[in-house]
């Protein structure tokens, strides 16, 4: 954790498919906002983001 913001991690297993999409929802305040390769996602209309899993990546900064 640095300055409130997380970094998350992760290595992609072998043999895994490309272009796995994972579906996140935070349970935070409108204040968090989620990054990958330095771009910031955005919400659908019901608040659930969609992570690349092959970034290896997720950068949370505010609150979980």
């Amino acid at each position: 954790v640095v300055d409130g913001e997380k970094k998350f991690t992760w290595q992609v297993p072998a043999p895994f498919p490309r272009g796995v999409v994972l579906k996140v929802a935070v349970n935070g305040s409108k204040q968090t906002h989620l990054y990958q390769a330095g771009r910031e996602l955005r919400p659908n209309k019901v608040g659930v983001y969609s992570v690349a899993f092959d970034s290896r990546e997720l950068v949370v900064k505010g609150q979980l």
